[in-house]
């Protein structure tokens, strides 16, 4: 999946999230870099959504 996602930023993409439902994780990926969100930690849109916000608990309580 980090491939795609790469390859995704590679065309263009400002903000790419992989979400691994059996390690319960969301890693975001931006061209400067990648985040893993952990533990009780929020998903931010940031610039490319900055009205999106999801608490990581909703989406494994």
């Amino acid at each position: 999946m980090a491939g795609k996602a790469l390859s995704w930023l590679d065309a263009g993409g400002r903000l790419v999230w992989v979400v691994d439902p059996e390690n319960p994780t969301v890693t975001g990926y931006r061209p400067d870099g990648a985040t893993v969100l952990l533990g009780q930690q929020v998903l931010h849109g940031e610039d490319v959504l900055p009205w999106f916000a999801l608490s990581r608990s909703e989406l494994w309580p």
